[in-house]
């Protein structure tokens, strides 16, 4: 049996037909194993909040001062995939595995004889470790226009090749130059490359030189004529907003300081190379990649050593077509030329802004992108040149791949873990505030998870804001706060306006929350009287005042419960549940309903020394709760377990027994006890 499978292995070939789906394999493995696990991030957010509270038509407006022709595919897209955030993973997954088969369709065309070496920059493109965002909704009308763009060129190719169909060709290479366009201006700059590859399909049946540089033109005139066009537009949309971050800075400064500007955009552009081509393969070999404490990571590299192999086994056992037509040299300088320039390009509708492809931030790998085409083909170029001996390269292009597929895989696991965080997050302040008012700013102190800002996604999660983008909710980090203290404890209007949404709040309706996983268990809802939790950091407990409680309603508005098919369902209703339960009750004095929750919760082995409830502050509610219902001897318990837990506590539990005292409520009879547990948490430095 073993013989007949090695006989099958050694005798197997694959025709050039099948490049497609070797490219389809390598794009799941790399991008769609993990993606029944993954949510929305950054942008994605506010795309979803539209749709799921306006319907598509409303894209039409959100994007009127932007992006105004990019509507058209929310628009179309938005009905189908609805908030489902495995259908936009699958739609974004297949824009960028179009995106790499066209780049190959390309090569093979303008190359014909050099189709492995087509494969291979398609592959390497489609893992290039410069973008590794995981974003969907907002990330795959890149990929789709990335696929117009090399569509446009193919036919193009495909229209000098084949005269009898040439107005057909140019026709469409015409029309999906505009689709990708419409979509956004990433690639404008791909479009210089165009007359130089007409220049390199006529070269060789178009004699004398300048003859066939005179057709080049020509034929790229209707293109450059249509680029030209939305240049124009673009630069006078831009003009018109009140607010247009991506202003052709380049522009002005060449008028106003041509020498230092041009000294200025060399030194950006020196630095982008060394990043696009160099640089951005670090992140794939920085010290800690490979961790034995890190089950996922030795997973990645697995998986891409198993990538890597069956490509390699796919390409030994490729199928030639016949001869090159042109030496492995000039085919090599050509390339490599090509993929620079190309590189270069993509870098140019950035660079016109005056920023750098490097610039560091949370999602700016994203203006790398239109690079990645050049620099792939560049790299299996300078490979093909440098390394003679075919089973060296390939072992070399498939460690290239292996790389980025491990450096792909191992980001989309953190971006798994914020969605899970998200999640996590998303139902306890559902919990904790069935619903809050609109108008309220809601704070904290820092990241609750990576790859969001969760303007949009907690107002989603309310469903506000009703009025078509007019109200809501702000999220705000604390940092502004700590800035300008005096006015946002006196009542400071705060607005954040972006495309059609209008957010205003007054910082005098504001919810403090605080999650930290080394000293919290679950999401806290913060106010005064948390003041001496000693785990809160000092901007945290000065904006306490900040925090007003009375902004959350007890049970859901009617239609505002968090949409399922974006949230996903409830999650489990662990020790969380019962906390945010518990304090939401004690908020309103329910005490009665507190003390049953925490009932439940301790028949389920929820206890203060136990790993998952183990936060004394979590327990101040309940605790507070008991002594009202009259049940003391499990008040007393829950003081005494959590100092054995934590004693940095005490002041908090002295504050906590001192409201216990002055409670109306409490009898002459219940002092003495109280005394008891002054005198056991030692308070008086406290009182």
């Amino acid at each position: 049996m073993l013989k007949n499978f090695y006989h099958t292995l050694k005798n197997k070939s694959f025709s050039q037909k099948t490049i497609p789906i070797a490219l389809l394999a390598t794009a799941v493995i790399a991008f769609g194993l993990l993606i029944p696990e993954l949510g929305f991030y950054w942008d994605d957010w506010e795309r979803i909040l539209v749709l799921k509270l306006y319907g598509a038509n409303a894209f039409w407006d959100y994007f009127s001062t932007k992006r105004p022709f990019a509507a058209w595919v929310y628009f179309l897209f938005g009905p189908i995939l609805g908030g489902n955030p495995i259908g936009w993973h699958v739609l974004s997954l297949a824009a960028r595995w179009l995106a790499a088969v066209s780049f190959w369709w390309v090569l093979r065309n303008l190359w014909p004889s050099y189709k492995r070496q087509a494969f291979y920059a398609s592959a390497l493109f489609l893992v290039y470790p410069i973008f590794l965002q995981q974003s969907i909704i907002v990330y795959f009308k890149h990929w789709l226009a990335y696929s117009f763009y090399f569509f446009s060129l193919g036919l193009t190719i495909q229209g000098i090749r084949k005269r009898q169909k040439r107005l057909a060709y140019f026709a469409g290479a015409v029309f999906t130059e505009l689709l990708h366009l419409s979509l956004l201006e990433y690639f404008a700059g791909l479009e210089l490359l165009r007359p130089l590859v007409i220049y390199l399909v006529l070269k060789d049946t178009v004699a004398p030189l300048q003859k066939a540089l005179r057709r080049s033109l020509a034929l790229w005139l209707p293109y450059l004529a249509v680029l030209a066009l939305y240049a124009a537009w673009r630069l006078y949309f831009g003009a018109n907003l009140e607010d247009n971050p991506y202003s052709p800075q380049l522009l002005s400064g060449l008028l106003a300081n041509p020498f230092l500007t041009l000294r200025n955009l060399a030194n950006i552009g020196l630095q982008d190379a060394i990043y696009i081509f160099i640089s951005s393969w670090h992140k794939t070999l920085k010290p800690g990649v490979i961790s034995l404490d890190a089950p996922f990571s030795l997973l990645s590299w697995g998986v891409a050593f198993i990538l890597a192999a069956m490509l390699a086994f796919y390409m030994l056992r490729l199928k030639d077509d016949g001869e090159p037509s042109l030496s492995a040299d000039r085919w090599s300088f050509q390339a490599f030329l090509l993929g620079l320039l190309a590189a270069f390009l993509g870098a140019l509708p950035v660079w016109v802004t005056f920023r750098a492809v490097s610039t560091e931030g949370m999602f700016t790998d994203r203006f790398a992108m239109a690079c990645m085409a050049g620099a792939s083909l560049s790299w299996v170029a300078f490979l093909e040149w440098l390394v003679g001996n075919p089973r060296r390269r390939l072992i070399l292009l498939n460690s290239l791949i292996l790389l980025g597929v491990s450096l792909q895989l191992r980001t989309a696991n953190d971006f798994r873990w914020s969605w899970i965080l998200q999640q996590r997050i998303y139902w306890q302040l559902y919990w904790r505030a069935p619903y809050i008012q609109p108008n309220t700013t809601i704070l904290t102190d820092g990241q609750l998870f990576p790859y969001v800002m969760p303007q949009f996604s907690f107002n989603l999660l309310y469903r506000e804001p009703q009025n078509y983008g007019k109200g809501g909710y702000i999220f705000s980090y604390l940092g502004d706060f700590g800035r300008d203290q005096g006015n946002w404890l006196n009542g400071k209007d705060l607005e954040i306006k972006y495309l059609f949404f209008d957010f205003r709040s007054s910082t005098k309706n504001s919810l403090v929350i605080f999650k930290e996983d080394k000293t919290s268990n679950c999401l806290w809802i913060l106010d005064e009287e948390d003041k001496d939790n000693p785990y809160l950091p000092d901007l945290v407990r000065q904006a306490l005042p900040l925090s007003n409680l009375a902004r959350i309603n007890a049970s859901a508005k009617a239609g505002h419960t968090p949409p399922e098919d974006v949230f996903g369902a409830e999650a489990e209703r662990g020790w969380c549940y019962y906390y945010e339960k518990a304090d939401l009750a004690y908020q309103y004095s329910d005490y009665e309903e507190a003390a049953a929750l925490a009932d439940e919760a301790i028949a389920q082995g929820f206890t203060p020394a136990s790993s998952q409830a183990n936060s004394p502050q979590e327990w101040m509610p309940i605790l507070e709760s008991y002594a009202a219902v009259g049940r003391w001897q499990e008040a007393i318990e829950i003081t005494k377990t959590g100092m054995r837990v934590d004693q940095n506590y005490r002041p908090m539990f002295c504050s906590t027994w001192q409201r216990i005292e002055n409670r109306p409520q409490t009898s002459q009879e219940e002092k003495p006890l109280i005394a008891e547990m002054y005198n056991f948490l030692d308070c008086s430095p406290y009182l």
